[in-house]
């Protein structure tokens, strides 16, 4: 399923995007334009910026509040790999404001992004916060899937709860081999983390082997 890994979502992704622009269907484009710049910013594609631009300027023109969604998100995820943390903090707070009332798993999305935000501005008090209540909420709706427990994970593993942190990348690699067949590669990353601060630093070498064996098998 994984076998092509990015490379080949990108090609898909191109791919939708020229037959958007064949159909001349702007919905279309910022859908694949989402998309573009989300496996762009994974593997460092530097038109990841431009086709979150396009896609915001596309959503706002049309002036669909999911659509407008999906390119905010796209916005995110550059300033995430800018690490802006102030325009990241502000836009997802408007996000989630918009959204709470109205559609929790958007607003779940938001607070899970908002975690890693305050994490990445050492206010890891509140990151915890989101990450715990972006969990209840996607758990709430039957979405329990191995990347809503990243944030907590992480989290938790700056701050010191290595047990916790531990658990729940335990139960990420168990819902990634019954869901996906893959293990996520950060929650490998993450269990090196707290095997080196565990003081088995062979035990913390051989889970981020694994996690570099993924991610490159990811591409």
């Amino acid at each position: 399923r994984f076998r092509k890994g990015f490379a080949g979502a990108l090609e898909h992704a191109r791919a939708a995007l020229e037959l958007a622009d064949e159909l001349d269907d702007d919905a279309l484009r910022v859908e694949a334009l989402a998309i573009l710049t989300f496996l762009g910013c994974a593997v460092g594609d530097p038109e990841a910026p431009a086709h979150a631009a396009r896609a915001h300027d596309l959503a706002t023109a049309i002036g669909d509040p999911v659509l407008l969604a999906k390119a905010n998100a796209a916005i995110v995820d550059v300033l995430d790999v800018r690490r802006s943390v102030e325009e990241a903090r502000a836009l997802l707070e408007r996000r989630y404001e918009e959204w709470h009332e109205r559609d929790e798993l958007l607003a779940a999305d938001a607070l899970s992004r908002l975690a890693y935000v305050e994490l990445w501005g050492n206010r890891w008090q509140l990151a915890a916060e989101y990450a715990d209540r972006a969990y209840e909420l996607n758990v709430q709706y039957g979405l329990e899937v191995p990347w809503i427990h990243l944030p907590i994970a992480v989290i938790a593993a700056h701050r010191g709860q290595l047990e916790f942190a531990r658990a729940h990348s335990e139960r990420s690699l168990q819902l990634g081999e019954e869901q996906i067949g893959l293990h996520t590669p950060v929650h490998l990353g993450t269990l090196g983390i707290v095997a080196l601060h565990d003081g088995d630093p062979h035990a913390a070498l051989d889970w981020f082997g694994r996690s570099e064996a993924t991610t490159t098998k990811l591409g």
